[in-house]
């Protein structure tokens, strides 16, 4: 991963409704796999990541390296709150 990725806001040259319309599209698949399709969390969870991946990558043109590493960031910044109000709710057990 050399240097910085600048983040452009016009997807495929286009306007900014546009992208906006097309950046949403992630957390509508989520939403629709969740609520229409009644898929598991975790199987629609993958399909949202997947969604972002290619949308990031192709529509953005983020490298994949980068991608990735924002990916495990966020997973990281997720799953640390959550693993830290099991652990004290496990230690305050009586």
């Amino acid at each position: 991963m050399n240097g910085v990725w600048p983040q452009p806001y016009y997807l495929f040259g286009r306007g900014l409704g546009l992208s906006a319309a097309l950046a949403i599209l992630p957390t509508l698949l989520l939403l629709f796999l969740l609520a229409v399709k009644r898929k598991p969390s975790w199987i629609a969870a993958l399909a949202g990541l997947g969604a972002t991946l290619a949308l990031a990558i192709f529509g953005y043109g983020m490298s994949v390296a980068h991608a990735v590493s924002s990916a495990a960031y966020g997973a990281c910044f997720g799953i640390f709150p959550i693993s830290w109000i099991v652990f004290w709710r496990l230690c305050c057990i009586r």
